[in-house]
């Protein structure tokens, strides 16, 4: 396999340049539990909404955060040392509602969960 590099942003902005780099489509749901997500389920504005991802995946790599309407889809993404605690707290901005996807990666296989977050005062 060979590895291919691009800019971040160009990555980051682009849903088929993100399916190549990580395979979203491939991506199990997480059907136990094994990633929790702390998120409003409606905010008064999305300027900034706090996020939190705990994943108890074992072996879990690296946690990147999507959010498919945004400008830049590929909000965040994390890569965790060896040892590591999988958990991560950060704020995003959204400028209208919508689904919130956490993809964790662990062991060379990708696991994902996603939640709605409705944004009542939208902006764009």
């Amino acid at each position: 396999m060979a590895t291919v590099l691009v800019p971040w942003h160009a990555v980051a902005s682009n849903r088929d340049a993100l399916q190549q780099a990580l395979p979203l489509d491939q991506a199990s749901n997480d059907p136990v539990g094994d990633i929790e997500m702390i998120v409003p389920a409606c905010t008064e504005g999305g300027a900034s909404i706090k996020v939190e991802i705990m994943s108890r995946v074992p072996g879990t790599e690296a946690i990147a955060l999507f959010a498919e309407k945004s400008d830049v889809p590929l909000l965040a993404n994390f890569t965790l040392s060896h040892g590591a605690q999988p958990y991560i707290m950060t704020r995003i901005r959204l400028a209208q509602s919508q689904s919130v996807e956490v993809v964790v990666k662990a062991n060379g296989q990708y696991y994902k969960a996603s939640r709605y977050i409705t944004v009542l005062d939208q902006k764009g």
